[in-house]
């Protein structure tokens, strides 16, 4: 109830600002926050943002990117879908099935967030993308690691995530409370089904997840390793 006040008043919140840089090998690094709330302006401004520094980026990205999900707690999905456009695609890229056997409700973001269509962005859909993720990755933020499950030449490394990969709603009680109801869980573009906690494909011991390359974040120096690799 809370983040439907923040809607209507229109604000945003953020857990942090998103990191577009450079690391050593030629590699793009993209850390994604949870993002609440805003109006469309504010939604269209924080995934426009990202959009255009993966853009700045790219040219000197030839080794492929990392995006970094470990601190992505959730919220509104749209906009962070959007802001990764430029590695995902604008193809199907996931859904919510409701029950088993029942046809899965795609996520198509530009119908939620029609500019991003227009927005002038690189094409990366080809290149080799490492995603971490870790227990704070949560709701919303597992959906966009959900989105890059089945990408081709994608591989995601670190903890499992919280395991709320699911699609709830929230019903009015007359007495003025609320009732959570979990009505979907999220399924990959291949139609794999989740509901609860992500497992990573490569288990990497936890560390400090703080986006340095150095021997403290054990999740980062794999998916260097990866990307700087054949495979």
């Amino acid at each position: 109830m809370q983040q439907a006040a923040r809607d209507r008043a229109g604000t945003a919140d953020k857990i942090f600002e998103p990191v577009v840089k450079p690391l050593a090998g030629a590699i793009g690094y993209v850390a994604v926050p949870g993002f609440s709330g805003g109006d469309d302006a504010g939604r269209d401004a924080f995934a426009r943002g990202i959009v255009e520094r993966i853009a700045a980026r790219a040219p000197s990205a030839s080794a492929g990117w990392i995006v970094d999900l470990r601190g992505n707690s959730g919220g509104t999905m749209w906009p962070m879908l959007a802001g990764l456009r430029p590695l995902l695609g604008a193809s199907e890229i996931g859904g919510n099935v409701s029950a088993p056997g029942q046809p899965m409700r795609r996520w198509r973001p530009e119908q939620l967030m029609p500019n991003a269509a227009t927005w002038p962005q690189p094409d990366l859909r080809a290149a080799k993308v490492a995603v971490l993720i870790g227990p704070r990755t949560s709701s919303s933020g597992e959906a966009v690691a959900i989105a890059f499950s089945g990408r081709a030449r994608t591989r995601s490394f670190g903890q499992p995530s919280d395991g709320r990969s699911t699609s709830n709603e929230t019903i009015a009680l007359p007495d003025g409370g609320a009732l959570l109801l979990t009505t979907a869980v999220f399924a990959d573009r291949s139609g794999k089904l989740f509901g609860g906690r992500i497992e990573p494909d490569v288990v990497v011991p936890a560390g400090d997840g703080d986006g340095n390359s150095d021997a403290s974040d054990p999740a980062l120096a794999a998916a260097q390793v990866w990307l700087a690799s054949d495979e």
